[in-house]
């Protein structure tokens, strides 16, 4: 069973405020992290040190960022007894023999939620509307008993803390991964294992690019083809859905589809993220390469791919790349294939490196059934959602 309420019906405004000799922590409303103190989201003060008429919000009660609500800034108290946040914030308590407040807060974050809060409220400017609590009460909402609530919150507390043990495990498998690099072949700079040092140009058979990103026009739509962003392997990752729709006609004399095992490789980028790279983990027969991103193919009896995937990801062996690229500081930077092939590097036997390739691909293997098995999840966990609205 259930009933519809007004949160007006069902929600109290809190108007406590706090004097100028009140101790209790300043607290921020976020939007991915709830109720935080101010200090941990900002990482410093920026509060002002006059809290004199701060509202004062205790444990189980809510608050809103009254200009902020349509982005999803809102929260509940849960680590503290007691907190003052900005005025700039609403602060409201439930009844809590109609609503079982974590349920209440997934409700007031979910997409109908956000959806609803972009109707409300006043101001010109769309990001500034300010929702006061008289508007905020008068959305209508759905809610099952509160034991039913109670169920449904902890079947998606429980998919949630799945669906984070299973990205810990993908972190731990990253890590993993360069441990093992680091362990089989030592550091890369200093050259710790003692192995043969080479020019690449001995070692790269060809680098290979597609169609100049100035030439591409975003408004063709008619197709469902496209040429990847930089951002496709700025992760480490192949991102394949990182790409901008194109006309077909436009990049068919220079369509480059990136297949399972290439090794990608961005020319050009900012300081943070140049010479980043990737593996494909899959044939990809609908976007294409732009002039920004190499595919770079060793020779087989002298390097594989995967290791000098790891290696020019190695933080020493990056930085010596990036010091070869051109561009002033803040700008986009840029290195030549003259620059990057006469970058010289250590040549471990060929046997070590195919054991180290078996070990990656194990793991990428690992990496996509969990992230398989995440998505089926996180679809699982919507439509279980469709009950909070």
């Amino acid at each position: 069973m259930t009933q519809k309420y007004l949160i007006s019906q069902i929600a109290t405004y809190i108007s406590s405020r706090a004097k100028s000799d009140c101790t209790s922590p300043v607290y921020a409303v976020t939007k991915h992290n709830g109720m935080m103190p101010s200090s941990e989201f900002f990482k410093k003060q920026i509060f002002s040190r006059d809290i004199d008429g701060y509202k004062i919000v205790r444990k189980g009660q809510f608050a809103y960022a009254t200009i902020h609500l349509d982005e999803g800034s809102i929260g509940i108290l849960d680590t503290a007894d007691e907190a003052i946040i900005s005025p700039m914030y609403t602060v409201f308590e439930v009844n809590p023999e109609v609503v079982y407040a974590p349920f209440f807060i997934r409700l007031l974050k979910s997409e109908w939620a956000l959806n609803k809060y972009q109707t409300m409220g006043n101001g010109s400017v769309h990001r500034r509307r300010a929702i006061s609590f008289d508007v905020f009460g008068r959305l209508e909402v759905t809610l099952p008993s509160v034991a039913e609530q109670k169920r449904i919150t902890s079947v998606l507390d429980k998919a949630a803390s799945l669906s984070h043990k299973r990205q810990r495990a993908i972190q731990l498998a990253d890590d993993f991964l360069r441990a093992t690099f680091l362990d089989m072949f030592g550091d890369p700079i200093a050259n710790t294992k003692g192995w043969p040092i080479e020019s690449l140009h001995n070692n790269i058979v060809e680098i290979t690019s597609g169609w100049s990103a100035n030439s591409i026009e975003e408004k063709f739509t008619r197709q469902c083809f496209g040429v990847l962003k930089v951002s496709a392997v700025s992760t480490g990752y192949f991102l394949r859905d990182e790409a901008k729709v194109v006309d077909p006609e436009i990049v068919s004399r220079a369509l480059i589809f990136p297949k399972r095992g290439d090794l990608l490789f961005s020319r050009a980028n900012t300081r943070e993220l140049v010479a980043a790279s990737c593996i494909v983990e899959e044939d990809c027969d609908n976007v294409f390469l732009p002039d920004k991103l190499w595919r770079i193919e060793p020779k087989p009896q002298k390097m594989t791919r995967e290791y000098f995937k790891f290696l020019i990801s190695h933080e020493k062996f990056k930085e010596e790349l990036t010091k070869k690229a051109t561009g002033t500081s803040g700008s986009m930077l840029n290195i030549s294939q003259a620059k990057l092939l006469s970058t010289d590097a250590p040549v471990p036997p060929i046997a070590l490196q195919e054991k180290f390739t078996k070990i990656v691909w194990r793991i990428f293997d690992l990496r996509k059934l969990w992230l398989q098995s995440d998505e089926i999840m996180q679809l699982n966990q919507n439509s279980l959602s469709q009950l909070l609205q």
